[in-house]
């Protein structure tokens, strides 16, 4: 037959109900990987692809007719690999930085981590083993060139169409906003490792002295035997003075159980990080924020370290994982005896901001730090973590700041100082136990807040991002309880 005969011979389909079965069962393929993650996701608000990709190829491999069923074991070994891709992608949600280095090093010490992570790692394991076979049977039904048709259809418009997501979020690191309607975790998990801020985490800081303001300055001298240093997330200076005081009104309705309180605030521009070393170590850093690369001899003239020499307790606690900028490995050279992050607390509140402990669980937790002191030295350091971008509503547990009645801009700004209030509002709370008499108290922001969708300003001079909020600055307060 000529090439001319053969394309103008007319095609026809053949009828749909022919073979609407096959077509079926090669959809159903290609879905069903996805369903158990679909669930998973949705239960704890997780980001994720509606159609992962990464399935397409083992489905495929599973449908192929190959002698000594060698599609079979190809399809099992990229089934296995594809899995463990989409399963990290979920876990970096809740302990940024885990990769496959890290999970090598943990795994001898599985048999020693809390039940629910060994439940989930077995049960993981079991889905991986059996669901194959599930697989294998439902690609058979469907045919090889059914899965093969589909696989490439889907594929192909899934690659094009890759950007479009189901539910419209802030960006947000870690997979915390891969709300794709059909993308490849793989894909995804490559782009989280090849950005910049990976890169930095991997890259061992340059450590320099700080040469700006620090609220930790403003400890007492002598110091006090009970002190409690917050840094809180994203606290930022309001430009009204009304606003500044209902944020802390909490705080000042206890000024009568306050030996004294004062408030201030200085510029400062860097990551979370970095304002923790200019605080707790008097240090500006720059190029990296791989901590735990450093050698312990940076770390002598943290503050922690050095009240652990004049016999302080130390403890250093923060709702988010201890890999996040490698605090589970910095922590201890700067000083702190004692650290708690979300993998000792995992029965505790959960909020939005890294799938973390909410900062209102966590008053108990420092109350029963300075309870357990009794008449010892303490120092009990607590990096906050709930008004950590985007500023989530459904973590906001009370009505809080009237955004309207200050003339507040809607969204970020309002969002923002509402958390920051809620925390203040906690913290009074907390400084009412008789747990707290006699503690000191600084809490100042690590930066100001991230804010988007606003005009750009202008950094010279300082011309105010809106008009609630000051540019590049944050806010400190100080006080200590009566005993």
């Amino acid at each position: 037959m000529s090439f001319v005969k053969v394309l103008s011979k007319d095609y026809k389909l053949p009828p749909f109900h022919s073979y609407r079965q096959r077509l079926f069962w090669a959809l159903l393929t290609l879905l069903l990987p996805n369903v158990l993650f679909w669930i998973v996701g949705t239960v704890l608000g997780l980001g994720r692809p509606i159609i992962n990709l990464d399935y397409f190829l083992c489905l495929v491999l599973f449908a192929l007719p190959l002698p000594f069923k060698l599609g079979k074991i190809l399809g099992v070994i990229t089934w296995i690999i594809s899995l463990f891709i989409d399963v990290l992608m979920f876990v970096i949600q809740f302990f940024p930085f885990m990769d496959f280095a890290a999970i090598r090093s943990l795994a001898p010490f599985l048999f020693q981590a809390p039940t629910l992570y060994i439940v989930a790692t077995f049960g993981v394991a079991f889905y991986a083993l059996v669901f194959p076979f599930l697989l294998n049977k439902v690609a058979q039904k469907a045919t090889f060139k059914f899965v093969l048709a589909c696989a490439i259809v889907f594929g192909t418009i899934g690659w094009m169409v890759k950007e479009a997501t189901y539910r419209d979020v802030a960006y947000e690191r870690f997979g915390r906003s891969n709300y794709f309607i059909i993308n490849s975790q793989f894909f995804l998990y490559d782009s989280e490792n090849q950005s910049d801020f990976s890169i930095f985490a991997k890259t061992k800081p340059q450590i320099s002295p700080n040469l700006g303001n620090r609220a930790m300055s403003n400890l007492q001298q002598p110091l006090s035997n009970k002190i409690l240093f917050i840094i809180a997330e994203s606290w930022g200076v309001a430009r009204e003075k009304e606003v500044q005081r209902q944020i802390l009104n909490n705080i000042y309705k206890q000024k009568d159980n306050l030996e004294f309180i004062n408030e201030g605030y200085f510029e400062f521009s860097g990551a979370t990080v970095q304002g923790e070393m200019r605080e707790l170590c008097n240090k500006a850093i720059k190029n990296g924020y791989a901590f735990g690369m450093l050698e312990d001899k940076e770390f002598i003239d943290c503050m922690p370290y050095q009240l652990k020499q004049q016999g302080y307790q130390t403890t250093a606690l923060h709702g988010a994982s201890g890999r996040l900028y490698d605090r589970v490995k910095w922590y201890p050279k700067a000083g702190f005896s004692k650290v708690l992050f979300v993998e000792n607390m995992m029965n505790l509140p959960k909020c939005h901001a890294f799938n973390g402990v909410c900062d209102s669980a966590l008053t108990d937790v420092v109350a029963k730090e300075f309870a357990d002191t009794k008449d010892s030295k303490k120092f009990v350091y607590w990096l906050t973590l709930t008004s950590h971008f985007p500023y989530i509503q459904t973590d906001m547990h009370e009505a809080g700041l009237d955004c309207q009645k200050y003339g507040l801009f809607e969204g970020d700004i309002c969002n923002n100082m509402r958390l920051e209030a809620q925390f203040f509002d906690d913290l009074g709370e907390l400084i009412k136990k008789p747990e707290m008499k006699g503690v000191e108290v600084i809490v100042v922001g690590d930066h100001m807040p991230p804010i988007i969708n606003l005009p750009s300003v202008d950094r010279l001079t300082k011309a105010p991002l809106h008009k609630n909020l000051r540019w590049s600055d944050v806010s400190w307060v100080h006080f200590k309880v009566r005993e």
